[in-house]
């Protein structure tokens, strides 16, 4: 499978569910590890089957995702052999996947790891996987569901942050999915941790594609700022709402990728472009009554 890019250094095979007790068992023995595979009813699950080829060069300029990232630091990845280097980048989409499934958001769930091979679940029906949003046309959703969208693919760049201490590092229209009306989050290879030193940039460059994919689908997306803040403040969903402790519990719980979660997401996003402005007029304010004293 090519990326936007026309990359191919990746390819993804998918199996449906008749093909998926055969697939999954031929799979296990071809890495040995069948024993190894902690999946329930995994036989009638269908996989998708993510191989890295271990021919190609371009695993050498990723060296800023991995030697950053702090669960990698120390490996010297740019100095790693090929073989070495791609087999490290699947365990980081693997540990990846593991954070982001756990924390309980739409993603492909792993399954298994093993050199330059990935299994996981394949996303989709009756073997046909789920759309890219890029794919998605923009008369094929309504106006309202559009912006659904949005408000949960801002959630899930916050849910990332917050739930699985990551940013995604390549987000786009190209690595999420949409399917059965709920944005999913794929390829998380290049992924890092929230404590990697250049995180903020990832995540400015990640919000910028997320912005101008939605921008394009006519939906009325926030500054760049708003954004940010409603990622990565933790208080940005739901807060205080006179001292309900409980509130806040629930909000700092809360999936805000999770469908039905939109509500909170668009009251927290008004509440900041409300706090800003209100900044903004109490600066204003106070320049003209400094010009009004020197007068």
């Amino acid at each position: 499978a090519s990326n936007r890019d026309g990359e191919t250094d990746e390819a993804r095979v998918g199996l449906g569910e008749a093909d998926a007790d055969l697939g999954v068992d031929a799979i296990a023995r071809a890495v040995g590890e069948k024993d190894e595979i902690e999946f329930e009813d995994m036989h009638a699950t269908p996989v998708a089957l993510k191989l890295f080829f271990t021919s190609l060069d371009q695993f050498s300029n990723r060296s800023e995702y991995v030697d950053g990232d702090p669960r990698y630091r120390g490996r010297g990845f740019s100095k790693q052999s090929k073989r070495k280097m791609i087999k490290t980048w699947a365990e980081k989409e693997y540990r990846n996947l593991t954070r982001v499934h756990r924390a309980g958001m739409a993603c492909p769930q792993p399954i298994l790891q093993k050199e330059h091979i990935l299994l996981m679940t394949f996303i989709g029906r009756a073997g046909w996987p789920a759309p890219q949003l890029h794919d998605v046309a923009k008369s094929q959703l309504t106006r309202s569901a559009w912006h659904r969208t949005y408000l949960q693919t801002l959630g899930v760049v916050r849910d990332l942050w917050h739930r699985a201490s990551l940013v995604h590092a390549d987000l786009s229209e190209y690595n999420l999915l949409y399917f059965d009306k709920r944005v999913y989050v794929i390829d998380l290879g290049q992924a890092v941790d929230t404590g990697h030193q250049d995180v903020l940039k990832f995540l400015r460059i990640d919000l910028r594609n997320v912005l101008k994919f939605f921008a394009s689908r006519q939906v009325a997306v926030h500054d760049l700022e708003v954004a940010l803040t409603f990622v990565t403040e933790r208080d940005a969903v739901g807060g205080m709402r006179d001292g309900d402790h409980t509130h806040e519990m629930a909000a700092a719980n809360l999936l805000t990728s999770m469908p039905g979660s939109e509500g909170e997401v668009q009251g927290a996003l008004d509440a900041i472009v409300r706090g800003e402005a209100a900044v903004d007029d109490a600066l204003g304010d106070a320049i003209r009554a400094m010009q009004s004293a020197k007068a």
